[in-house]
């Protein structure tokens, strides 16, 4: 090419079209720009699109007009307001947030969170102005049919309420008026979905993109999720899918810089095969399409974590720059959740999980990035708050905290099996919150506890202690089931034995457990967890589905309930598709349930520090051989039995009611119930 002048052959028109502007004398653009009257040898179609492919759209001359410095692009990158996403290594890695003219692409495998991802952000680009939000709308383009209501719900409720934390906390009446003005209502009717089946109606909806953001000025992003689904459906031909994407990767990239929004496409992974027997997953769409995108976020597990690498390439000098976060928000699936969701990583009230809990989720962070400042290891955990708690972790004191339950699963449990009965609470005390904690080798709490023997009662109490200390809490209620129901009686045991006065009466709660040695009850074994455990240690990992091992526990001569109560402790096996593994220690879950076993506490009922308050509840078809003998001498000390109808072992399964007629009263109360 020399003075404008470009080889007609080098046109991206269809090869028909080139060969007949050759037959009647159009050799380059220049010929073509210099006739009007083009349709006469060409068509009129086919004139007009080879005069708008020739017709040049960039000049430059000695004035260089139209060019920017690398400093202007740069300087205006970093002014520019991002989509904040309440995660801070992503917001850290990415520069402030989701950057607006740019396409970001989110990848990873079925499950890590690509979705929540999309409905977070088309939640936060909503933040009010004040809070350093863009105060705008969103569009969600949905190919997969993943987009979840209630969960949109959910984090926005969750937003709201981490926003009115925050005004709270920085005693600002500006924000805490634009918070008040900000509803769920609000934001949902400020997302606009689009569901769309097929590659052909995505690659015209994109076409359109231009003109719908020209008539909703409002929308600063836009979710695409995803970019690969339609297209690996349908189309098979590699070499069109390359072209295809390479035009759309084009025009979205235009439209982001011309609209100044955000482009936010999600990813699938494929296997990539190294050599014989080497693979690894790596983003879907090939390298052509690696090249388009702006951003890259990759989500992966790592070992029990999940993680997030990213790939950035900078606007100004399009040089790509490569990190890795390690923030506990983006470490495990929950926290992912807490600091998505905002405090809906609140949502559902309570996960530090999005808001509140993102709170929660980020003091997370901190503790596992300096473990040197606990004794013993960090713990997973979430907070589930009452509409009345105005209360976050960040800049917490002991005095300050409201009301507060400890809540604790049995063996081979996890937080998640408390959410409902932590909900049932704080429904019934709203000025109340319940800490719900994965305990050592359990839940998303193993992969941090893993090696740190002995695995004891003891050793777990003293990890919760830690944490509480941590987060400035010093709760009202202990309450922890079976395993959990030991755990807290050694928590209060070794609070006694430390000799502190207690700044507060504390209720202690043992649900269906023995505080000497754990008898089976005879014939009465069905689903004991000493047999649970027995049975899953024969099952050979990994397994193709949550199914195959209900079905083998069923066999085994468990409940169903049990065993698909079992199957939600497995989680997908790290780089692979379909198969599953444990996502506890099995071997020290074993370790610890020995401990449970063999643990003694009759002289801590004894002899408990002033102001505990201890109260047993047995279920009536309790897995364990409750003897007369252990009723009178609870008694004895003063302490309460209470006995919870229609249920068995698993009391806060079996009846979840009957469980919360008998504690929620004596936790309004302040104690001093007797049975």
């Amino acid at each position: 090419m020399a003075d404008g002048r470009l080889d007609i052959l080098a046109l991206p028109v269809p090869a028909a079209i080139r060969w007949k502007a050759q037959e009647v004398g159009y050799l380059t653009t220049a010929d073509v720009t210099a006739f009007s009257n083009l349709a006469a040898g060409l068509g009129a179609q086919d004139a007009e699109q080879l005069k708008r492919l020739s017709t040049p759209t960039l000049r430059l001359d000695g004035s260089l007009e139209g060019c920017k410095s690398i400093r202007q692009l740069y300087e205006r990158e970093v002014a520019d307001r991002k989509i904040i996403t309440f995660c801070g290594s992503i917001d850290g890695a990415l520069g402030g947030g989701i950057c607006r003219g740019q396409l970001t692409e989110i990848c990873g495998v079925p499950g890590i969170g690509k979705t929540q991802f999309g409905i977070q952000l088309a939640v936060d680009v909503q933040i009010p102005e004040c809070f350093g939000g863009l105060q705008a709308h969103a569009l969600f383009i949905d190919t997969e049919g993943s987009f979840m209501l209630e969960r949109a719900a959910q984090v926005a409720d969750a937003c709201i309420k981490h926003l009115k934390h925050i005004a709270a906390a920085s005693h600002d009446t500006v924000q805490a008026r634009a918070a008040d003005l900000l509803t769920r209502q609000s934001i949902l009717d400020n997302i606009f979905y689009l569901r769309l089946h097929t590659h052909e109606e995505l690659i015209e909806a994109l076409q359109n993109l231009g003109g719908l953001l020209a008539q909703q000025s409002q929308v600063k992003v836009v979710v695409i999720d995803s970019i690969t689904f339609p297209f690996r459906q349908e189309l098979q031909d590699l070499a069109q899918r390359a072209r295809t994407l390479g035009r759309i990767a084009q025009d979205l990239l235009r439209v982001a810089e011309s609209r100044h929004v955000a482009v936010v496409l999600m990813n699938q992974v494929t296997t990539k095969v190294l050599e014989e027997d080497v693979s690894k997953l790596i983003p879907a769409l090939g390298d052509t399409w690696a090249h388009a995108v702006t951003n890259r976020i990759m989500l992966h597990w790592q070992d029990e974590a999940r993680e997030s690498g990213f790939k950035h390439m900078c606007a100004a000098c399009k040089l790509r720059l490569f990190g890795k976060c390690h923030d506990a928000t983006v470490a495990c699936k929950p926290h992912i959740r807490r600091a998505f969701q905002h405090s809906p990583f609140k949502c559902r009230t309570t996960h530090t999980a999005l808001h509140v809990s993102n709170a929660a989720t980020l003091q997370r962070s901190d503790s596992r990035s300096k473990p040197s400042e606990l004794e013993s290891p960090p713990l997973a955990y979430e907070l589930v708050q009452g509409p009345l708690v105005r209360w976050s972790e960040s800049g917490a004191t002991a005095r300050t905290a409201p009301p507060t339950a400890v809540l604790l699963h049995g063996v081979l449990g996890s937080r998640k099996n408390m959410h409902s009965f932590a909900h049932q609470i704080v429904r019934a005390l709203p000025a109340w919150q319940v800490i719900t904690v994965d305990l050592r080798c359990h839940g998303d709490s193993s992969s941090l506890t893993r090696g740190q023997r002995p695995h004891t009662i003891a050793a777990a109490a003293e990890d919760v202690l830690s944490l509480l200390s941590r987060l400035k809490l010093f709760p009202q209620a202990l309450i922890g089931h079976s395993m959990g129901g030991k755990v807290v009686m050694s928590m209060a045991e070794q609070f006694a034995l430390r000799g502190a006065n207690l700044p507060r009466p504390v209720q202690v709660w043992v649900l269906d457990a023995l505080p000497g040695d754990v008898r089976a009850g005879g014939s009465n074994r069905q689903d004991h967890p000493e047999d649970l455990i027995a049975n899953l240690q024969r099952v050979s990992l990994p397994l193709p589905t949550r199914g195959a091992l209900v079905q083998y526990l069923v066999s085994m001569g468990f409940s169903e309930n049990v065993s698909r109560w079992a199957s939600t402790n497995l989680k997908p096996v790290a780089g692979d598709m379909g198969d599953l593994a444990w996502s506890f220690d099995l071997n020290g879950v074993s370790e610890l349930y020995q401990s449970y076993q063999s643990t003694d506490l009759w002289g801590f009922l004894g002899s408990p520090a002033k102001g505990i308050e201890v109260h047993f509840v047995k279920a009536e078809r309790s897995a364990f051989k409750w003897a007369g003998s252990d009723e009178a001498r609870i008694r004895s000390y003063g302490h309460s039995v209470h006995v919870l109808k229609n249920s068995g072992h698993w009391v806060h399964m079996d009846n979840p009611n009957g469980l919360h007629a008998i504690i929620v009263p004596s936790l309004q109360s302040g104690g001093k119930q007797r049975a």
